[in-house]
């Protein structure tokens, strides 16, 4: 469902490096201070309350760890099913994600000292702008499926606003990116902004290999100059391709397909099949050119010689780019500042 992954986006999953926990602080029977639901510590399993990290005093249990966990698991299922070695694999981000939750927290804490809050307003905003794109009904669908209620939802979202707001302020007047830069990138990376030589391809293939039978090849020839005639004959690629795929013909030999722009140079195609492509005019349909796939009619249109993308044209783009980078770099700095000056203890070997 591709609104899980949007709804994700918002607080539900952060992968790996950024955690997802329900929001707020809540305080245990014993009074500890720990990061997670708001749901007291006497109504979880002995498991679920095991510390697995303390940052400035503030503990992240094994509980927190299991929804960002269990979202992440739910995400991937939701994107490629069931299987073992996945789970495997997912089991073994296990300490990436405990330490995503400690990144997070360090995150809530300089909010709170910041004086940093996200109001109710503005999460309304983003909780109907939700709804007003995907409806209600999916809306609810997906937050109950990861565990929250509407209410923990938009406090979810209200925690993750307010840390966007730190990382923002942080950044406030830190991002600068010049002229130079943007000229630099654009030569060190002229190739993302040229488009080679080529143009919209569309063919017939007559699927044959080496290893297929001789009687099965001999029909294959015949394929091909059954179409070859009809070519000659003025039938147009539109006919041959109604043809081609009409109702009770043989898949297995003919395939029919638009393969929209194609490079002449165009990385994992057969070299065969674009130079025979390249050798086509204009509105021309190509005699039979044989590639490792089989004989293939290929019909040309919209040729376009090598196109560099001006710089002009590509500066906001590569501006864009340049900030995210310097955001990033800044970021992982500060947080590596505000690690090395918290008290912070881990105990992965509890985890489970």
């Amino acid at each position: 469902m591709k609104i899980v992954k949007k709804l994700m986006m918002c607080g539900l999953v952060a992968m790996l490096s950024v955690s997802m926990v329900a929001c707020g602080e809540k305080k245990t029977e014993d009074t500890k201070t720990t990061a997670g639901t708001n749901e007291t510590a006497g109504t979880d399993s002995e498991a679920a309350k095991t510390v697995l990290a303390t940052v400035n005093g503030v503990e992240i249990l094994q509980g927190d760890l299991d929804k960002v966990y269990n979202s992440m698991v739910a995400e991937y299922q939701s994107y490629y099913g069931e299987s073992e070695e996945m789970l495997t694999f997912l089991k073994q981000q296990k300490p990436g994600l405990l330490t995503g939750l400690i990144n997070r927290e360090l995150l809530k804490q300089k909010a709170k000292e910041l004086n940093i809050t996200c109001t109710d307003e503005e999460v309304e905003k983003i909780y109907s702008d939700l709804v007003s794109t995907y409806g209600e009904e999916q809306v609810q669908e997906v937050i109950k499926a990861n565990g929250f209620t509407t209410e923990t939802y938009k406090a979810q979202i209200k925690e993750d606003e307010a840390l966007s707001k730190v990382q923002e302020k942080m950044q406030e007047g830190e991002i600068k990116v010049t002229d130079e830069d943007v000229k630099k990138y654009y030569d060190e990376n002229i190739d993302s902004f040229t488009t080679g030589a080529g143009a919209n391809m569309e063919h017939i293939l007559v699927k044959v290999a080496d290893t297929d039978t001789d009687d099965y090849k001999k029909k294959c020839d015949e394929a091909v100059k059954t179409i070859e005639k009809e070519i000659t004959d003025g039938t147009t690629f539109d006919e041959l391709k109604t043809k081609y795929t009409a109702d009770g013909i043989d898949t297995n030999m003919y395939v029919v397909e638009d393969l929209g722009f194609v490079q002449y140079e165009q990385p994992n195609y057969d070299t065969a099949f674009l130079a025979g492509a390249k050798e086509v005019k204009e509105g021309e349909i190509s005699k039979a050119v044989k590639s490792s796939f089989g004989y293939h009619f290929i019909k040309v249109e919209g040729i376009k010689d090598k196109e560099v993308k001006p710089l002009e044209d590509v500066k906001a783009q590569i501006t864009t780019t340049l900030e995210n980078e310097q955001k990033n770099a800044y970021y992982n700095a500060k947080l590596e500042e505000w690690t090395k000056a918290a008290k912070i203890e881990k105990f992965e070997d509890r985890m489970q």
